[in-house]
């Protein structure tokens, strides 16, 4: 499962993080994690975050 760039700072150094509640018990699920600039997806299956992180839609700025 690949992860497209950081859509932040755009860089290629992003990874699957396991994500937890309390790191001694409850995972939850995954997060995808650019390792640059530590910006960070949506909690869930890995399927569902390399989704949503690869088709992010980028707002265009408007200059203000």
């Amino acid at each position: 499962m690949k992860l497209n760039s950081c859509p932040f700072c755009g860089s290629e150094n992003v990874k699957f993080m396991q994500s937890f509640i309390d790191a001694a018990v409850d995972f939850i699920g995954y997060q995808a994690w650019c390792l640059d600039c530590n910006a960070t997806g949506p909690v869930g299956k890995k399927s569902t975050v390399r989704s949503l992180w690869n088709n992010r839609v980028l707002e265009e700025s408007d200059g203000e």
